[in-house]
């Protein structure tokens, strides 16, 4: 601060001793080059102006180095701020590099910090299933106590089942599990009061005739029935409001049934449905009758026992079995033959009814 105010004096006294010396040269009417008193006056003007602009710069050459280094050094100043240009350029460079890197770490920092919070859950985890495990192996220790207590009562069970088998393997069975006793069809128009004395009749039979058979009753009918009773009216009086066509009822082994045993009956009252369409295909195979005999049997008793289960599927409580005619009839049309063979429904077949079968024959030549 202190150089430029040196400078604006010294540049100012320059300038008051130009005015003077030009009013100087103007009074005298002096001349310098042959130029006119005034040129002359102005020429001393211009000069002392270009003395104080030539004053100062060399003033500040020699106060200042940056001015002296702008005024004598421009090719080097310009050398230098190209370096510090592409300097500059080199440390975008870097400093983009080192964000790109800062940024990588980050996102690692952030893959980092998951990872250990997935392992932190993942130990909590591994601690329930400890304390899971711990209580499973408790639970199991208690399930392995009470099984061997199973264990221990299953083992005195199956003695008497075994002991309960001997005595059944002396005898015979009787009825199998879901095989009717005995079974009936009711014609509509029959009131309540009347389907109930007819169920009440096809229990009365169904047990006289598997006492018949070697079963075994411990109570008195007509006890039973009073028993029993109510429970059939609310039976029968739903069903007549289902339907109004003919009805099945009969009475149903509820498990394999062996000589000596007490009679286990499911009773069974539904709609006579028809399970099979007048004209249907009930099966279709060719069979090569100039085999022995023997096999040609066999092949028929299949197919007869096959329809017959398919029939019992479909809900088929009336007898399925093929009478030995009709078995003939088919065993005569294809003996020493290869027949394609189809077991059509003479007629249609209901739940319980007529099962009534016919065949036909196409014989390769």
């Amino acid at each position: 601060m202190e150089k430029i105010i040196v400078l604006v004096i010294l540049s100012s006294m320059i300038a008051w001793l130009g005015d003077i010396l030009g009013k100087y040269i103007g009074k005298k009417r002096l001349s310098l080059f042959n130029l006119r008193p005034k040129q002359t006056a102005v020429m001393t003007t211009v000069v002392t102006g270009g003395f104080i602009t030539l004053f100062s710069l060399v003033f500040f050459a020699l106060t200042f180095e940056e001015v002296r280094i702008a005024l004598f050094n421009i090719p080097q100043l310009r050398e230098t701020v190209k370096n510090y240009q592409k300097e500059v350029k080199n440390l975008n460079v870097e400093r983009i590099k080192l964000d790109k890197h800062k940024n990588d770490m980050e996102k690692e920092i952030q893959v980092m910090k998951k990872n250990i919070s997935d392992r932190e859950n993942k130990v909590l985890e591994m601690d329930k299933e400890i304390v899971e495990l711990k209580n499973s192996r408790d639970g199991l220790t208690r399930e392995a106590s009470y099984l061997k207590d199973q264990i221990q009562r299953d083992i005195l069970k199956i003695g008497v089942l075994e002991k309960e088998l001997k005595r059944k393997e002396k005898g015979f069975l009787v009825y199998k599990k879901n095989e009717p006793i005995v079974v009936t069809i009711l014609k509509t128009g029959l009131s309540a009061v009347e389907i109930l004395e007819k169920i009440k009749e096809l229990l009365q039979t169904g047990r006289n005739y598997a006492v018949t058979k070697g079963l075994v009753t411990k109570t008195d009918f007509d006890k039973t029935w009073k028993v029993v009773k109510e429970k059939f009216e609310s039976v029968v009086n739903s069903t007549i409001k289902k339907t109004d066509k003919d009805l099945v009822i009969g009475l149903i082994a509820s498990v394999h049934l062996f000589k000596g045993d007490e009679i286990l009956g499911t009773f069974y009252i539904e709609e006579n449905r028809k399970l099979v369409n007048k004209e249907e295909v009930l099966e279709e195979f060719t069979i090569d009758g100039t085999q022995d005999k023997e096999s040609v049997f066999s092949i028929i008793d299949y197919y007869f026992k096959k329809i017959g289960k398919e029939l019992k599927l479909r809900g088929r409580l009336g007898n399925s079995e093929v009478g030995m005619l009709k078995f003939y009839e088919l065993f005569d049309g294809v003996l020493n033959k290869k027949t394609k063979v189809k077991i059509i429904a003479k007629e249609n077949i209901f739940v319980e009814g007529e099962y009534r079968l016919k065949f036909e024959f196409n014989y390769d030549e």
